[in-house]
């Protein structure tokens, strides 16, 4: 066992009581940021980890070998800066703890942001939780962002087809909560709008069958239900 985590442990709990499959997703936000007060927005982007960020993600990727026992693993970062310096953290400990090295990879993925300039209005209107609740739960129309559906839909056509992580067991990705909000919406229809750090959804996959993790809840799916 490793040591007590200060994030991430309810990612760690669903990979450890999760069955067995083919390939292993583990989708989860970025580790410990600064704040955004009294930074520019547009600085927002170029925010890197705290210290305390980096140290957390690093004891991740060690509980990911040593804990639950994890092999095979590929790791990606989406492009923000917090993002890759995270998946780079838990790499370095994932290393550490099993004498590999492992290259981090760039995460392409469809952004959920549709319309920009209403995306950063809406940041700025001091409405932000509002907002969220409104495009995840769909009750109204939210011109800024993708709608919920299809955009889940996209991350897990992506996601799940074989040639996304290729030969690897175990894909570690590492994004914004933005990314994943809409996938939790979707499939356990819980219109959740905020995410810790390094927290997020575990996916793992035989064929055509699905079992994905939340929180403390799993559901299994068909492939065809995922991406009606």
């Amino acid at each position: 066992m490793v040591k007590h985590l200060l994030y991430g442990n309810n990612v760690i709990d669903l990979v450890r009581k999760s069955s067995q499959m083919e390939r292993t997703f583990v989708v989860i936000r970025h580790s410990e940021r600064p704040s955004f007060n009294n930074i520019p927005m547009e600085d927002w982007d170029n925010i890197r980890l705290t210290p305390r960020g980096v140290e957390a993600a690093n004891d991740f990727g060690n509980a990911l070998v040593n804990d639950v026992k994890m092999s095979n693993l590929c790791f990606y970062g989406w492009g923000l800066k917090r993002c890759m310096d995270t998946a780079e953290s838990i790499a370095s400990g994932a290393d550490n703890a099993a004498r590999k090295i492992h290259r981090i990879k760039t995460l392409h993925l469809r952004s959920p942001i549709a319309d920009r300039e209403e995306y950063d209005k809406s940041q700025r209107s001091g409405h932000w939780n509002e907002f969220l609740v409104r495009w995840l739960s769909a009750d109204a129309k939210q011109n800024a962002m993708v709608p919920v559906d299809e955009y889940a839909q996209d991350i897990f056509r992506e996601l799940l087809n074989p040639k996304f992580s290729g030969s690897q067991n175990t894909s570690i990705i590492v994004t914004h909560d933005l990314h994943i909000l809409p996938l939790v919406s979707y499939v356990f229809g819980v219109p959740i709008h905020t995410l810790d750090y390094l927290d997020g959804v575990v996916i793992r996959c035989i064929s055509k069958e699905v079992q994905i993790g939340f929180g403390k809840i799993f559901r299994q799916l068909e492939f065809n239900q995922l991406v009606k």
